[in-house]
């Protein structure tokens, strides 16, 4: 990885588009300023640095909890500039793809919520919000709820505060709760679950999902 990072940070981004050719192994390194400007090359970096020195980010290894203090924050925050700056490399190469935006909007959105940066993380809920795309509403409920565990209790009132004011989307409040359950973090699930159940008052089935998590997880 340290290699690759040297290697990126050496050669320029590409000037233009190119056709695509036969592979060869001499010219792999061929590849490495198109990887430069790869969002979701970037956004698995964040994912690297969630949890650094174990799978480094495999499917395996994100199902593990999050453990706080081994999280290398500096390189989630470079990870997620690298993705920002690929992307607008790639809009002046005219390449654009709804997987291009995505990548780079979780990588953001995974750097907003480590750094407990409420203008950023509101201004990527902001676009989840005026997507208004079902699965990129699920994954960004799923990813905060997973998230849960790297926030301390200041830090996890940050990202509701920043649900409520920009997606308050009422299905998905349970949803995080119950991720970050799952996701090893009960205290912060009992504050979403109190949480939603404050914000909709008059729907008894949010007080009864907020009852049952207390008395599964206690007061």
């Amino acid at each position: 990885r340290e290699n690759v990072l040297m290697a990126l940070n050496l050669l320029p981004a590409p000037l233009a588009q190119e056709e695509s050719r036969a592979r060869a192994a001499e010219a792999r390194s061929d590849d490495l300023p198109w990887i430069r400007i790869s969002p979701a090359w970037w956004l698995g970096e964040v994912n690297r640095a969630l949890r650094p020195g174990t799978g480094e980010g495999d499917d395996e290894d994100a199902l593990a909890p999050l453990d706080p203090a081994r999280i290398d924050r500096a390189r989630v925050a470079a990870a997620a500039r690298g993705a920002s700056e690929a992307l607008a490399t790639c809009r002046t190469l005219g390449l654009s793809d709804l997987k291009l935006d995505q990548s780079e909007h979780f990588a953001g959105l995974i750097a907003a919520v480590i750094a407990g940066d409420e203008k950023a993380l509101r201004g990527r809920l902001c676009y989840v919000k005026r997507q208004d795309d079902k699965r990129l509403r699920d994954v960004t409920a799923g990813q905060l709820g997973r998230l849960a565990p790297a926030c301390d209790d200041k830090t996890w009132q940050v990202v509701l505060a920043a649900w409520t004011a920009e997606v308050d989307y009422k299905p998905k409040w349970f949803s995080i709760a119950w991720t970050a359950v799952v996701a090893g973090a009960p205290r912060q699930a009992l504050a979403t679950a109190r949480a939603a159940a404050a914000r909709f008052p008059d729907d008894p089935a949010f007080a009864e999902e907020r009852t049952f998590m207390e008395s599964l997880l206690g007061r």
